[in-house]
């Protein structure tokens, strides 16, 4: 036998990598780096659920004789797997020193980027994907990004940019500019063609494979050894049987994708390692006359390129009904193209998870797993035997599935999958299912195999509905005994704990396949009901040009790209985590509570402490100033005294010289605790009496309760939003360095409020502000989750630096964030509303509820915001809203983008659909009847001037073409049963100013250098918004100078102290307004320069006035609105100014699923004079898509016990590529200047988001479409968000019974 090779040989970016003692625990992302200190590919879940660490592997395919590339997660893959591939990171792609390659020029020149913290991994798969086809369809492009999220951008600009490489032609792009409008198609950029017809060489890069790697490097055995850790890898089936004989108790490594979370969360710390991958027998694809056979290390991805090619050779059976289509129409919907490039067919089958998509299809099929051990091999039929429990097959450890036999179904059959999830694409099933029959010759059934996943804790079949169909005919009647039969099969087998829902999800999917089959035996090619119709993305945006005469310097009002997007799309731009280690950097693990709430009764770490590197230990008795923080008032601890209140809360923390070794010792911390009572829900929490004083004035407008007695109409009811994560794709921690002098301490932390993270940093180490400096550079993403949470970051890390003199580092992962952090609140809002029978309001009473959490954060200021917005675009002339904020034992909820307005407009969007739907009048025309008008008085007595409202919902009915479009879904729903649409409008009132006139003020610093270049230094944090571009645009407008003479470094506390949070969709506006100061008092200085050298240059002037020795710096604060609320009196004028929209979005669902689609979104906008167009768009459709996630996809749970049920993306799911509407039209308004702001602009952070309430009312219509054709007329309220177990559950859909016509 040959000696196994103990080296590590592969290639990164074009180098070669050898490593003699590979650690094999190490995965790819760890490596790269920080070995390799290659930093581009990102950290953002360490889950393999966002893509931001894609990186492409190639390698030299030995059966094929060819380069193969695939993309994968880093954060998946394990390095000692790397043996013979080369891989590729955005590093290698292109840089800022050598140049953008295609790809990441278009992201730049597209607008494709936001934060940028993503983008290193979108650049990779589209990098892969053109390796892989060289002009890829764009549904081949969306596929490819499913497995890519964003938090920003809404996804479009993204598909545009890389549209761009996809297609050779585009005969529309001519038809785009539209005189001093620009209308920018799908494939266009500012109205021009510069994307057009891309050279070969720019778009599909020469990747240089190494020819030491085109070799059979797959031939020879590896063994690695790195402390208590072996790694095998055997090349033969004896050899794997040897090895499995010496070491029992080995670790079989199939793709990796599981077993790297087990080694994350530390469940597996030690042992041997086995990989099959490449075992010859065991990655064969042998397609025979009759089946199949597939070798079980054979990657899905692979599978799913083969199972393409085999249907092509199946002489017509591999359309819809043949089991290699069943078996492609699995994969594609299984998981993501990077987990499919890494995770294996004998993995996914003996993982032996019910939602294992492929199993039902296996199982429907009678595939057979070919089994080989030290006694021999055999064949073993995928049944119900098969699967004994969840994690657990029929087979012993000592058994591996070399390679799985799967059966082509005859004629007279017919095989079909079925799937569904909360969200298209990458997400785990709700439900499962693969139906298998045969029929006579007279059409009866013969054999019947319905099999279901994610429903029971394994794969099964339900074998007596299954045998209750044979020698039936597919009829209604038989459908309706197999549904019973289903309905009863899940009950007995559950032991009555299955939901109704996947009950009718089961029943759905049959009723599905029953057409199917009836179509197929009838020979009848009508449309299927097989879902709803997938068609590629598209977009528009419209949006004034710049005036002929503006001056070329001046760059106010143009669409220029973000100045940092070159660096961000090349990996380059730093974020925290990013930056280098220093030599005796520390690292600061917290022990987070396990208890919603107790006593701490001990903790014990002793054993911790007696770890070697472990170097110190923190608690509050360690907290050198005060324990306790927060903004309005200090009641939220750093480290729990004696009581925990929430599960995540921090208990206390370990300091250690090293990541891993501060993880494992936090793991042997030992607490001791004694369960007091807890209150997790806001029921319980109004039940007990649970809340924090809310002392605000409530806002009157009348008394209510006088007028419903006088009404037509009164109704009562209520409606609840949902929690929402923030999601930003950068980990929230910190970096802190003490300066050992004099006290001085710098922290580099993910805050959107540095001056808060300065005064909070004050109060715990106990030491004056001016010593410590907070220092940002840029946010991946911020959202509002990282204003006023940042001690929960920075805290443990500056008494662990201030206590050892040393840099320490706290940077939290994606399931530690989860726990700790708070989210957007969920609201419960009671109503009662008076209405006349035209649907005119005439008054209205709302009481809100909302779930603060265990500490009050900003939950008042929440729900005063609240109570501002409730009115969104409707006069009521009597209106009366309180709120109440319940007190539970739960994270404390914070601020999120919309704060409070989301959750207040949301509550009078449904009153006004209940309204509609009571008086009998469509839901458009109430809403235009109560539609505020120039001149209107809100509730809180401001009056509506400049108002573009009416001028905003015009715009939108006819653009959008609402009464045709109406009809057409008005059809269209009288011919579908089980297909319904919905198309709704919406108008849009946002309130922009806080209500505190001292918060409405901005900071900035210009200095001035004597080759004429410009350093800008403001207040406001750069998160993606492209807050620092529109600075510097500010800038050269004022100063006259081009933007390339500025730059803006970083935002901190030592250059504009006492700012004032970046957020509120304010930042803009009052940064501006200082940069604006600023410059004029340098002009001011510059005038007499300018005046005696009216010929000069910039720097011309810029010398002369140096030369005079005038000072080139000057200090800026900027002043917007004057506005003014009194909380205790309920008086005043809470706002500067309004930014007004309207939204029209149609929809489709399913109502046999629940699944919808949104088809078509058209927004037009009101933000003034943009200072720049393509950036505000970008804010208005990522505004749109968060705010979609909200409206439908992003339910968050806690258990009864107070635990989050959900930890990253794999079951927090986010909008992806394929939910955003399926074409979206953005219009900025023309010709409405703002008096009083920066240049005339206007805010636009958030208001877009509540515009995806049109999402919730166009659903909300086809529910109701589905809901009348059952006879049920009455008005109804339903909550957010729109899941697709909600939509289905609100649809009353009876199993037929009837035998088709």
């Amino acid at each position: 036998m040959a000696v196994p090779r103990t080296s590590l040989v592969f290639f990164v970016n074009g180098n070669k990598v050898v490593e003699s003692k590979p650690d094999p625990s190490i995965t790819l992302l760890q490596y790269l780096r920080r070995h390799l200190k290659l930093t581009g590919t990102k950290n953002a879940c360490n889950q393999g659920g966002c893509g931001a660490c894609t990186v492409m592997l190639s390698w030299w395919d030995q059966a094929e004789r060819q380069i193969k590339h695939a993309n994968v997660n880093a954060c998946l893959f394990l390095v000692c797997n790397l043996h013979g591939y080369a891989v590729t990171t955005v590093e290698g792609v292109g840089s800022t020193r050598k140049g953008l390659n295609g790809i990441q020029k278009s992201m730049v020149d597209s607008f494709g980027l936001q934060c940028g913290f993503c983008t290193p991994g979108m650049v990779m798969t589209m990098h892969t994907l053109l390796q892989q086809e060289a002009y890829p369809s764009q549904e081949s492009l969306e596929k490819a990004l499913e497995g890519n999220m964003c938090r920003c951008t809404g996804y479009r600009p993204i598909v545009d940019a890389f549209q761009n490489h996809c297609k050779k032609n585009c005969t529309k792009r001519t038809k785009c500019c539209n005189g001093d409008i620009e209308d920018l198609c799908h494939l266009s950029v500012n109205g021009d063609d510069s994307h057009e017809n891309h050279d070969d060489g720019e778009l599909k890069e020469k990747i240089l494979f190494p020819k030491e790697l085109q070799t059979h490097q797959d031939a020879q055995s590896l063994m690695f050894r790195n402390g208590d850790w072996c790694w095998l890898r055997p090349v033969t089936l004896p050899e794997v049987l040897r090895l499995l004989d010496t070491v029992p108790d080995a670790y079989i490594v199939s793709g990796g994708t599981n077993l790297v979370g087990k080694l994350k969360s530390r469940q597996i710390s030690q042992g041997t390692l086995i990989s099959l991958a490449n075992v010859k027998e065991m990655t064969k694809f042998e397609q025979h006359e009759d089946f199949i056979e597939i070798g079980a290390a054979m990657t899905l991805g692979g599978i799913a390129e083969r199972l393409k090619a085999c249907s092509l050779s199946l002489n017509g059976r591999g359309e819809r009904g043949h089991v290699v289509t069943a078996m492609r129409d699995s994969l594609q919907w299984l998981a993501c193209q990077q987990i499919r490039n890494q995770a294996t067919l004998g993995g996914h089958v003996m993982i032996s998870d019910p939602r294992c998509d492929l199993c039902v299809v296996l199982m429907a099929a009678k595939a057979r797993a070919v089994v080989i051990s030290k006694g021999g091999s055999r064949e073993v039929e995928i049944n119900n035997e098969f699967y004994v429990g969840t994690g657990k097959t029929s087979l012993s450890p000592l058994e591996v599935v070399v390679s799985i036999k799967v059966p082509f179904n005859p004629p007279n059959t017919h095989i079909a999958y079925y799937k569904h999830a909360k969200r298209k694409g990458f997400d785990y099933a709700e439900l499962n299912g693969c139906c298998y029959a045969s029929w006579d010759g007279n059409g009866a059934f013969t054999d019947l195999q319905l099999c279901f996943g994610s429903v029971l804790d394994t794969t099964k079949k339900l074998s007596k509905a299954s045998a209750i169909a044979k020698s039936r005919f597919p009829d209604d009647n038989t459908l309706a005994v197999v549904c019973d039969e289903i309905k009863r099969e899940l009950e007995t087998e559950s032991n009555s704990t299955v939901s109704t829902y996947k009950q009718n999800l089961a029943c759905g999917f049959v009723i599905k396949y029953w057409r199917e089959i009836q179509n197929t035996i009838n020979h009848n090619k009508k449309a299927e009901i097989n879902g709803l119709t997938w068609r590629p993305c598209e977009g528009q945006q419209v949006y004034a040009a710049p005036s002929p005469g503006q001056p070329a310097h001046d760059a106010v009002g143009r669409s220029i790209p973000l100045v940092a997007g070159p660096a961000l799309v090349t990996g380059q731009a730093m974020f925290l985590d990013d930056i280098p280690r220093f030599e005796n950097e520390l690292y600061v693990q917290p022990i987070l509570s396990t208890k919603a709430h107790a006593r701490i009764l001990s903790v014990d770490k002793d054993e911790a402490m007696a770890l070697s590197g472990v170097v110190d230990f923190l608690d509050a008795s360690t907290v050198p100033g005060q324990n306790k923080w927060g903004l309005f008032t200090q009641d939220e601890p750093l480290f729990a005294e004696t009581e925990v209140f929430c599960v995540g809360q921090a208990i206390c923390a370990i300091v250690a010289t090293s990541e891993q070794c501060a993880k494992t010792a936090a793991d042997l911390v030992k607490i001791t605790y004694q369960d007091l009572p807890s209150i997790i829900t806001m029921e319980e929490a109004i039940a007990a009496g649970s809340y924090f004083d809310y002392t605000s004035h409530p806002i009157d407008c009348g008394d209510p309760e006088k007028h419903f007695p006088h009404c037509d109409f009164v109704r009562e009811g209520q409606v609840r939003s949902g929690f929402q994560e923030h999601f930003y794709l950068e980990p929230s921690g910190a970096l802190v360095v003490p300066k050992n002098e004099s006290e001085e301490i710098e922290i580099f932390t993910t805050c959107q409020a540095p001056t808060f993270c300065q005064t909070s940093a004050s109060l715990i180490l106990g030491i004056p502000r001016n010593k410590i400096i907070v220092r940002q550079k840029r946010l991946g993403g911020g959202f509002g989750g990282r204003e006023y949470r940042s001690p929960l970051m920075f805290g443990a890390a500056a008494i662990a630096a201030q206590r050892s003199g040393k840099p320490a580092r706290m940077i939290m992962d994606r399931e530690r964030d989860f726990q700790t952090t708070g989210k957007r609140h969920p609201f419960m809002s009671k109503y009662k509303a008076g209405f006349s029978r035209d649907g005119t309001l005439v008054a209205v009473s709302i009481h809100f509820y909302l779930n603060a959490g265990y500490t009050l954060d900003v939950s008042a200021a929440i729900l005063d915001n609240a109570c501002f917005n409730v009115d969104a675009a409707y006069k009521t002339p009597v209106f009366s809203v309180y709120g109440h904020v319940c007190k539970t034992n739960t994270p404390s909820n914070t601020s999120m983008r919309a704060f409070g307005a989301a959750e207040g407009v949301f509550v009078m969007e449904a009153i006004l659909c209940v309204v509609a739907d009571t008086v009998g009048i469509d839901q458009e025309s109430v809403r235009q009847l109560n539609m505020y008008k120039e001149g209107s008085i809100t509730h809180y007595k401001r009056k509506l001037e400049n108002c573009m409202l009416q001028r905003c919902w015009r715009d939108c009915l006819t653009q959008s073409k609402f009464e045709d479009r109406k009809k057409a879904v008005d059809a269209y729903n009288s011919e579908n049963k089980f297909k319904k649409k919905g198309i709704a409008i919406m108008p849009l009132k946002f309130g922009v100013g806080y209500p505190l006139r001292h918060l409405n003020q901005g900071a900035a610093l210009i200095l001035i250098y004597l080759d004429g270049s410009v350093t800008i230094a403001h207040g406001g944090v750069e998160m993606g918004q492209g807050l620092h571009t529109k600075m510097i645009q500010v800038a050269s407008r004022a100063l006259g100078v081009p933007i390339e003479n500025f730059y803006i470094s970083e935002t901190g506390t030592n250059t504009c102290p006492n700012t004032t949070s970046t957020a509120a969709s304010l930042t803009s506006d009052l940064q501006g307004a200082a940069i604006l100061d600023a410059c004029n008092k340098i002009n001011d200085r510059l005038g007499p320069y300018k005046e005696k050298n009216p010929a000069g240059s910039w720097t011309e002037w810029v010398n002369a006035a140096y030369m005079d020795r005038v000072g080139l710096s000057a200090t800026g604060v900027g002043r917007s609105g004057d506005q003014e609320w009194d909380f205790e009196k309920g008086v005043g004028n809470p706002v500067h100014y309004y930014t007004y929209g309207a939204a029209c979005t149609e929809v489709e669902i399913d109502c046999l699923t629940g699944e919808h689609q949104v088809l078509d979104t058209e927004i037009v906008m009101d933000i003034g004079n943009s200072l720049n167009p393509s950036l505000d768009v970008g804010q208005i459709e990522g505004g749109f898509v968060q705010g979609y996630g909200w409206v439908t996809l992003e339910e968050l749970k806690f258990s009864s016990e107070g635990y989050h049920l959900a930890s990253g993306p794999v079951d927090y799911k986010l909008p992806g590529v394929r939910n955003i509407p399926r074409r979206m039209k953005v219009s900025i308004l023309k010709d409405c200047p703002n008096k009083g702001t920066v240049y005339s602009s206007k805010g636009v952070g958030e208001p877009p988001l509540l515009l995806a309430i049109s999402v919730y009312i166009a659903l909300r219509k086809a529910i109701r479409a589905c809901r009348m054709d059952a006879g049920l007329t009455s008005a109804f309220d339903i909550d957010m968000p729109l899941t697709t177990e909600r939509i289905r559950m609100a649809c009353p859909i009876a199993i037929p019974t009837e035998k088709p016509v």
